[in-house]
């Protein structure tokens, strides 16, 4: 294959690829100290695996290097060679942290220009080391000793070559010979296939590219209702060889096994072509005589073999597949040459299928499961040419990579099924666990710009819509028009649409937390180390379902808070014995949906926090006075840990001591609409509890009205409105408050805060006036407005850079009337009251 072939039209999907390879990495490697399995090292080797081949493939050296080296100390921990320690671990997950970098770099500039020979020297270190194992244990079974599936023990059973047929189908079959080659083809597909005839259409259309069906056992007829098992035969005139004819077919998802067998008038069904030793060994007899030479001669000083690989019939990088195989080969000995040529294979130029041919310096099976554990292969089988030029029989390995293995890899999108004709009946055949199977595989990958676009139309239409209804209620007060209760019909229809498609697009953009989880448990290890703490992490809630652009937000506050857990929260091990306490601190995030939010709870049980040194330490940093100190509530002094500036760490440490990362967690949390809460028991530990909107495009709002303007506040904030009376209304320390429930809640009018009219508009002629109460810092605030709209769901549209930053005003939306409405930051202007 030329090296010089331009692979940077695949630099995406290698990008996408290895994203999702190192993320398996280092979720995977985290767990390997506590959980040394020997399933979980096949799965970070072959991840390891992968990422080598892929860049390789698109020629970033440093990169394979390191992953070179990382997957030989995988490799002797899967053997038994050598146990998994701390360092080790370190050694691995320095590993993880410089390919990150590689990656990075790589995205930026398109190369890997880093100098990583320190890291390989090291990881060099540990292979070069005598092990410190005295007996080992039984190696994993390697790949190719699995069982079959039972779909693959069904295609493997012998079918009989050729059924019986009738004088007119063999009449048939005879007029066939003369216009070109006549094979009957025998079919077997997946057991679990739930669109059976959907892939007997597929099978047809292949044949019909340069042939077509002459006729079908059982009848065509019966494949249309489904009135057969897996198996089925087809009789076909084609005009390409029968090498080709087979690879065509077993292209066709599903389809597990293809018998096919040339016909003729003398003979009936000849040239047979199953699998196993005939199938194999066909591609070398179909080699030319210069080729053939080239075996024998190296056959004389090595074993020769051929692989027969192919791949995903949906694989979307097929030449930097079969280049990664090469490399597999040229790794463990000499490849001699391809079938197709190396010329067709950077062209793509195969269908599934292609063959190498190698003469190798280690056992075949190394070679075996190396090409197994690339990435979109999906069957290999080798066969050794010298029992071939020997005429004896061939000997044969397969191997076909592991289901649970293969989940790992990011799968193409399977091609959608073409429709099927109208007069085949519809079938509900499927289990539900078989339908699930095949939906949760029809996935494709977009580009987050698009699903960006498309919300931004579906709030345009959100938009419309209120507009559209507005109009219609306008139309229905002033006229008495029967076409207006049409109208009214069909805006309904478009409404439940409209919100049905705003709902779809939602749940697109939504991806689990784990993503955003999944990076801590690392950030954990490494600062318990650092600190001399024993801790165990736990997450649950995981696969919690948030909108991408709050998940982009929320790592931050979180990383935060769990580094203030560790350093602050948790005891060091010997203190924590002397408590009465395990050695090992808990830290644990759980993450749940509540109505139209996410809360997410991050518990430690730890020290607690002493709310008089909190107090004290406010006092002595100027933050509050000695008397104000006297009246908080616990709950109020709670609040004073997200001051800036405030930090109760007795020395600045890298970890903390600066009173800055609090701070940041409240005011990034507040950015995104939502709210922070904090609860602690002294000696028992502290719980952090984030209350967060499930998007941030779309919401549902509180319309109010303040001097003749209409404005939105975000419901999530809004805990009850009220209708007040001006008696009601006190004065406490110069500041006016009510009290409701027995607690006081101060007020904030909003006709003065937007300097737009006075107190005395909000109140009506007997005197009242609406106040919402919203949330703040654990407590309640009361706003002042003058009339109360209703709810509505609204669109949040940003306020141009000519408006300025804009206080208390977090963005704007458009009504149904037209209008602009503004659309209140509550968390900043309960902020400005408390200021």
């Amino acid at each position: 294959m030329s090296a010089e072939f331009d692979m940077s039209q695949y630099l995406d999907l290698f990008m996408q690829e290895s994203e999702e390879q190192l993320e398996i990495l280092e979720t995977e490697m985290i767990k390997l100290e506590e959980d040394p399995s020997s399933e979980r090292l096949q799965l970070i080797f072959r991840a390891a695996h992968t990422l080598k081949g892929s860049s390789r493939a698109m020629g970033f050296i440093q990169f394979a290097d390191v992953t070179h080296e990382m997957e030989n100390i995988l490799d002797k921990l899967r053997n038994n060679e050598l146990e998994i320690s701390t360092e080790i671990a370190d050694g691995l997950l320095s590993c993880i942290d410089c390919l990150l970098e590689l990656r990075d770099l790589i995205a930026d500039t398109g190369k890997d220009d880093k100098d990583c020979q320190d890291l390989v020297k090291k990881l060099q270190s540990f292979t070069s080391a005598p092990s410190e194992k005295k007996e080992a244990s039984p190696a994993p079974a390697p790949v190719s000793t699995q069982t079959n599936t039972p779909a693959e023990e069904k295609a493997s059973t012998p079918t009989s070559k050729c059924p019986e047929l009738s004088e007119e189908q063999n009449q048939v079959l005879e007029i066939g010979s003369y216009e070109s080659n006549v094979y009957h083809c025998n079919i077997t597909i997946d057991d679990n296939c739930v669109m059976k005839f959907p892939r007997v259409f597929m099978l047809t259309e292949k044949v019909n590219e340069k042939g077509r069906v002459l006729f079908s056992i059982p009848s065509m007829e019966d494949l249309e209702d489904e009135k057969f098992e897996s198996s089925f035969d087809l009789y076909i005139v084609s005009e390409d060889n029968i090498q080709n004819v087979k690879q065509q077919l077993l292209g066709i998802t599903d389809v597990v096994k293809v018998n096919i067998h040339e016909w003729n008038k003398e003979s009936g069904c000849n040239n047979t072509t199953e699998e196993g030793s005939d199938d194999i060994s066909s591609h070398y007899k179909n080699l030319s005589d210069n080729l053939k030479i080239i075996l024998q001669e190296n056959a004389t000083t090595s074993e020769v073999f051929m692989a027969n690989i192919t791949l995903d019939s949906e694989c979307m990088m097929k030449h930097p597949r079969a280049y990664m195989c090469v490399q597999a080969i040229s790794d463990n000995g000499k490849l001699l040459f391809s079938n197709p040529n190396a010329q067709d294979l950077e062209e793509e130029k195969f269908e599934s299928s292609f063959q190498l041919y190698y003469t190798t310096f280690v056992e075949n099976k190394v070679v075996l499961e190396s090409l197994t554990n690339i990435v979109d292969v999906v069957k290999v089988e080798t066969v050794n040419i010298n029992s071939l030029l020997n005429d004896g029989k061939p000997e044969i390995n397969k191997s076909e990579p592991k289901q649970e293995e293969t989940n790992t890899a990011p799968a193409p999108a399977p091609a959608p099924a073409p429709a099927a004709p109208t007069t085949a009946p519809a079938k509900a055949t499927a289990t539900p666990d078989k339908a699930k199977k095949v939906e949760s595989n029809q996935t494709v990958r977009v580009d987050v710009t698009r699903l960006d676009n498309l919300m931004n139309l579906v709030g345009e239409l959100v938009i419309d819509r209120t507009r559209i209804s507005q109009i219609k209620n306008d139309l229905a007060q002033t006229y008495k028009d029967p076409h207006i209760e049409n109208l009214s019909e069909t805006i309904d229809h478009i409404a439940r649409i409209t919100s049905d498609l705003q709902d779809q697009i939602m749940k697109a953009r939504m991806m689990p937390i784990d993503t955003v989880l999944n990076r801590f448990p690392r950030v954990i290890r490494d600062l318990a180390q650092k600190l001399g703490k024993e801790v165990k992490f736990q997450v649950s809630g995981g696969e919690t379902e948030l909108d991408r652009s709050v998940l982009e937000v929320i790592g931050d506050p979180l990383l935060h808070i769990l580094r203030n857990s560790l350093d602050h929260g948790l005891e060091m091990p010997d203190d924590r014995e002397k408590a009465g306490k395990p050695r090992t601190g808990i830290v644990e995030i759980n993450a749940r949906h509540q109505e139209n939010h996410i809360v997410i709870e991050i518990i430690d049980d730890g020290a607690g926090i002493d709310v008089e040194r909190v107090k004290t330490k406010a006092i002595s940093s100027g933050l509050i006075t000695e008397d104000i100190a006297e009246k908080m509530s616990q709950k109020e002094a709670l609040q004073l840990i997200f001051s800036s500036g405030l930090s109760t760490a007795k020395q600045v440490s890298e970890v903390s001591g600066r009173g800055v990362g609090m701070d940041i967690v409240r005011s990034n949390i507040q950015k995104l609409g939502g709210l922070v809460d904090l609860d602690t028991t002294l000696g028992t530990g502290s719980t952090f509890t984030l209350k967060l909107p499930l998007t941030l495009a779309i919401i549902r709002g509180l319309l109010v009205n303040v001097s003749s303007t209409t404005y939105v506040l975000p419901l999530g904030s809004v805990i009850e409105t009220i209708l007040l009376n001006k008696d009601d209304i006190q004065t406490v320390s110069g500041r006016e408050v009510i009290i409701l429930r027995g607690e006081t809640t101060p007020l904030l009018w909003l006709s003065e805060t937007f300097c737009c009219g006075t107190k005395e508009d909000s109140f009506n002629s007997e005197n009242q006036c609406f106040v919402v109460i919203v949330a703040y810092q654990g407590s309640h605030v009361g706003l002042v407005v003058d009339n109360l709209v209703g709810e509505q769901e609204v669109v949040i549209k940003s306020l141009s850079d000519y408006c300025g930053d804009v206080r208390g005003i977090t963005g704007a939306t458009i009504l149904g009337n037209g209008n602009v409405a503004l659309i209140a930051d509550v968390n900043q202007l309960t902020n400005m009251q408390v200021a």
